[in-house]
């Protein structure tokens, strides 16, 4: 006879003792109480609804700008005297693009965009419950005097009504006044308020505060009141907030393409502002290349200037003294003695124009800040590692710096800024040895052509006159066929330049 398990009676007595789960009754009770779960679902979505209806939208937009190989389409590459040295900071490097990736969002940049877009007066449409920025959709435009201070932030409400009359009411206390013009606060307009009927086209002036009309579209035709708003901002205050907005970063590490992605309330506006920077990026980087041209070019022209003076009265001294004395050519000693002569010579026409453009750097330095855009040696035919290394290296530090155009005082900063001082004075010892080197080059010089001139002395007068002649000639005209081909190569470059980007 078998005992029972008393630890399996003991299970079996509780899973006996453990209640049933009624599911029918659950749902019976769920379903008497269905007003509550329909009176939830109506509350949630129109709460939704409610909260798309009159939330403002925000949007992303993204522009995608290819940043070229250095120089690939430029005949300032492929020549000689103009290397990529002459089109610093836009290579396709890391730190190429990483200059340009800065540059995108600079101050200057981006200031230059809002100007021509017209953002100092932004429009928006006034509802019951939300505003929205309306920008070209709004009825009507403000034609505002730049040369009349404005007042900076408050609102200007409009009414427009179907008769085509409209009410401009303001009232604000502690608003600015704002001068367009000098770019500074004109006083502060303390407590106001202005109300006015104004058709299209009538001119709104309060003298000191603001100046402007407003022009209806010719097809706006509303059947009932219709209002909205408007108010001036400062340039500076929209450089900030779009910049702040904005975001520059690679789309990809083996690639030179870069992406600008802002955000916006308002998709078109947003959407012309990138366009609109982009333009002003690529124009501006072709601004850079042709300041550089014209440079070069002047520098070139003013030197030309007075070499062709020179050359014209040298050739009519020597066909005139050809003519008077029956003479052509010279013997063969004398032409040995002109070709030693004319060495010399050109020696000492390479030197001094050496001298001509170190003197003009020197001058650039001090007197501009700028010296990004600066003459580089190349651009006239002088070879000089160590002063266009100096260059190259201001130049990657003042991008650094614009990196933190945004910050007073750091510690960061004042090393920068020591750097490019430093800098700068290694740039001009460096112009003062090289001046002072060319001057010595200069004096040994003297010597050999005393040399020469000795033995041309022994010539017959004639002959050695007439020598002299062909060697000033020789000289000026060696000098101007150099200086005609350098400019040549400066204006074909000038005429050839690209924005070094891609959208």
């Amino acid at each position: 006879m078998e005992t029972a398990n008393p630890e399996i009676q003991q299970n079996q007595t509780v899973q006996e003792e453990l209640p049933i789960f009624n599911y029918k009754r659950l749902v019976s009770e769920l379903i008497s109480k269905w007003y509550l779960f329909a009176f939830s679902l109506v509350l949630g979505l129109s709460g939704a609804w409610l909260y798309n209806r009159y939330t403002t939208t925000i949007y992303a937009m993204k522009s995608s700008v290819m940043i070229q190989e250095e120089g690939s389409n430029s005949f300032i590459t492929q020549n000689s005297g103009f290397t990529g040295e002459a089109l610093r900071g836009f290579g396709t490097s890391y730190q190429g693009i990483s200059n340009q990736m800065i540059i995108l969002k600079s101050k200057p940049v981006v200031t230059r965009a809002i100007r021509e877009l017209g953002f100092e007066v932004s429009y928006y449409n006034k509802g019951r419950l939300s505003e929205a920025e309306v920008y070209l959709d709004a009825p009507f435009r403000v034609i505002w005097d730049p040369s009349h201070p404005q007042m900076i932030g408050t609102n200007f409400n409009l009414t427009i009504h179907p008769d085509l009359t409209m009410n401009l009411t303001m009232e604000m206390e502690g608003a600015g006044v704002y001068d367009f013009v000098k770019e500074e606060w004109a006083g502060n307009a303390g407590i106001m308020s202005f109300e006015k009927k104004i058709v299209s086209g009538e001119m709104v002036t309060k003298p000191g505060y603001f100046s402007f009309k407003i022009v209806l579209r010719e097809n706006f035709h509303p059947t009932v009141d219709d209002f909205f708003f408007f108010h001036f901002s400062r340039i500076p205050d929209l450089v900030n907030s779009y910049r702040s907005r904005m975001t520059v970063s690679m789309q990809d590490w083996e690639t030179s393409i870069v992406d600008i992605t802002l955000k916006d309330y308002h998709c078109r506006k947003g959407v012309d502002f990138l366009n609109k920077l982009v333009d002003v990026y690529r124009l501006d980087n072709v601004e850079k290349k042709n300041l550089q041209a014209d440079q070069t070019i002047t520098f070139i022209s003013d030197l030309l200037e007075n070499v062709s003076d020179s050359l014209g009265v040298a050739e009519r001294e020597l066909l005139s003294y050809q003519a008077r004395n029956r003479i052509v050519n010279i013997s063969a000693q004398s032409g040995q003695l002109l070709s030693q002569m004319n060495e010399v010579d050109q020696k000492r026409n390479d030197l001094d124009t050496q001298n001509k453009y170190y003197k003009y750097l020197k001058k650039y330095i001090l007197e501009n800040q700028d010296i990004g855009s600066i003459l580089v040696p190349s651009s006239v035919g002088i070879n000089d590692a160590l002063l266009t290394g100096l260059l190259n290296q201001y130049n990657e530090l003042s991008v650094e710096k614009a990196k933190m155009s945004s910050v007073k005082n750091s510690l960061k900063l004042t090393q920068l800024e020591n750097q490019l001082e430093n800098l700068k004075k290694a740039m001009m010892e460096n112009i003062d040895n090289i001046i002072s080197q060319t001057s010595q080059a200069l004096s040994d010089l003297e010597y050999k052509t005393q040399e020469v001139e000795a033995q041309v002395k022994k010539l017959p007068e004639t002959e050695r006159d007439l020598m002299n002649i062909q060697r000033k000639f020789d000289l000026s005209n060696n000098t101007y066929t150099f200086l005609l081909e350098k400019l040549s190569e400066a204006q074909i470059a000038k005429a050839s330049n690209q924005p070094e980007s891609q959208i």
